[in-house]
């Protein structure tokens, strides 16, 4: 009697886990240099109530290869080069990956629609919240917006939202979740919803709004890989998914034409430089992108087996500047890996991806219309990881515990 009360406390928590996910920033404490996070503190008592209602646990090989890297990660403290800050991180590490086990044993049937449609309901409040930074920052109430000084009109003549989210690019990250669940919703829908069209125009307007080039191309990208998937495989499905491609691009011209008509026209030409290639020689980001790219190559060069998890931001290059803007990412989610855990642990990650990437195109092969739209989620995250960091992002496991749950008792 008592584990099934745990058992249920445990889905409870799981779907609160999902409401919760957004707060990256706000209604969260920085602990010593780290954001303590709602969602992951619940999501580490969800783990707690799962082990002890479900003594023994089988794990998978996809969950075998995360545990091999934690423990390289582990194992990497040896010759970090800050070997506190290796631990920790190391440490956040697994405790993520163990969450994402327990998601996917306890999210699974009916569950997964309800965390679906909590994401998506949820994100139509963040939008109408974006949509409060952009218009109180654009006018001259900044200190009501709740965005960081960084991201306020100053720099470009437009504020970048950002939401509840630490920056734009993880709230447009974040943002690939409701948009394809929404369009998944108007594949499904016989009779598509005014809501449904408004959430779609809404998601993609306040996508634009991050500003984040990277973002872009990952929609981009997605919206490509499934428009080819569902010509061969989803012909009938072609009609609504092209119906669902315009709403995004409706909402893209609406966030365009709202920069165009409240920001003067210099910081208009600024935004498309910004948005497409023209800058990637003078872009700020662009040129330290570049840098910390170059910086990581080398010492991959001379320590192959990684210069330990998490201390990247620890090298001399980069050790001063923690007191004033905190550790240095790399900005790139594939040489982070591959500088911090080495050889060994680029491997491993990248075949934890391929063997979520095959589990996905068996379900497209069986004509599994879920694993159409989390392969087109798969790949705009994963074009977008090219410009920026952090393995532990909630939403990313979120993503993949959603995209391949297992029963509990498997």
């Amino acid at each position: 009697m008592a584990g099934n009360k745990l058992i249920n406390i445990t889905k409870y928590l799981a779907l609160a886990f999902f409401l919760l996910l957004p707060l990256e920033r706000l209604l969260t404490m920085e602990i010593g240099g780290l954001t303590a996070k709602p969602a992951f503190a619940v999501l580490g008592v969800c783990a707690l109530c799962f082990i002890f209602s479900r003594p023994k646990i089988k794990f998978f090989l996809e969950e075998k290869i995360l545990l091999a890297f934690s423990f390289l990660s582990l194992l990497t403290i040896i010759w970090s080069v800050d070997r506190i800050r290796s631990l920790i991180i190391s440490l956040i590490y697994l405790a993520t990956f163990i969450g994402y086990f327990v998601l996917r044993r306890v999210v699974i049937g009916d569950d997964r629609a309800k965390a679906k449609n909590i994401l998506i309901n949820f994100s139509l409040v963040l939008a109408l919240f974006a949509l409060w930074q952009y218009f109180t920052d654009q006018y001259g109430l900044s200190s009501l917006s709740f965005l960081r000084p960084q991201y306020t009109k100053s720099v470009f003549g437009f504020p970048r939202v950002q939401a509840t989210f630490l920056e734009p690019l993880l709230f447009a990250n974040f943002l690939f979740l409701p948009i394809f669940f929404n369009i998944e919703k108007i594949l499904k829908e016989k009779k598509i919803a005014a809501l449904t069209i408004v959430a779609q125009i809404l998601f993609s307007m306040i996508f634009l709004l991050t500003l984040s080039r990277g973002a872009y191309f990952g929609l981009a990208g997605a919206i490509l890989v499934s428009l080819g998937i569902v010509f061969f495989k989803y012909r009938s499905l072609l009609k609504k998914f092209i119906l669902a491609v315009s709403l995004t691009l409706i909402g893209i011209i609406f966030g365009i034409a709202l920069i165009f008509f409240t920001a003067p026209s210099q910081s208009f030409n600024l935004f498309i430089a910004h948005s497409t290639v023209a800058d990637t020689k003078t872009g700020e980001s662009t040129i330290s992108r570049l840098e910390t790219a170059h910086v990581a190559m080398n010492y991959f060069k001379v320590k192959p087996w990684g210069v330990g998890a998490g201390a990247f931001g620890a090298l001399s290059e980069y050790k001063e500047q923690i007191p004033v803007s905190g550790f240095q990412t790399v900005s790139n989610f594939y040489l982070e890996i591959l500088v911090e855990e080495g050889i060994v642990g680029f491997f491993l990650f990248v075949f934890f991806l391929l063997l979520i990437l095959n589990h996905l195109g068996q379900g497209v092969i069986k004509s599994d219309q879920q694993s159409l739209i989390f392969v087109a989620i798969f790949v705009a995250i994963f074009i977008q990881a090219i410009t920026f960091s952090a393995l532990y992002t909630l939403p990313i496991w979120a993503f993949f515990a959603l995209a391949w749950p297992k029963p509990a008792k498997g």
